[in-house]
C-alpha cells in the first residue's frame, strides 16, 4: 500500500499514557516527512499546544485543531477557519 497522508489524534496515539512523545514515534513521523507524506495531527487542542509536539518531532506538517474548526498547512497558513458568530454567543 502506498501512503499519501497520515492523520493522527494526539492523546493515547502520538503521546503515550504518560503524555510523552516516544523516540520511535518521532522517527516514524520524520520518515514520512522525508517521503513527502504529510503527517497531520487532528485534535480539539489549540494550535499552540499542537505546535509544541511538531517542534519536538522537528517537522513541519499540516494540523487540524479545535475539532476541525481550524485547518492550517505546514507553513501555518489557514486553509479553513470556522469561527462561531459572535451574535450566537451573546445573550440578546
Amino acid at each position: 500500500m502506498e501512503w499519501k497522508i497520515v492523520f493522527s489524534d494526539i492523546d493515547g496515539t502520538v503521546l503515550n499514557s504518560k503524555h510523552e512523545l516516544l523516540t520511535s514515534t518521532i522517527e516514524a513521523v520524520q520518515k514520512l516527512a522525508l517521503k513527502n507524506i504529510p503527517f497531520v495531527l487532528v485534535s480539539a487542542r489549540m494550535p499552540k499546544a499542537m505546535k509544541l509536539i511538531f517542534d519536538e518531532m522537528n517537522v513541519k506538517m499540516p494540523m487540524i485543531s479545535y475539532g476541525g474548526a481550524l485547518v492550517v498547512d505546514e507553513q501555518n497558513q489557514i486553509l479553513h477557519d470556522d469561527k462561531i458568530n459572535g451574535s450566537v454567543t451573546t445573550n440578546g
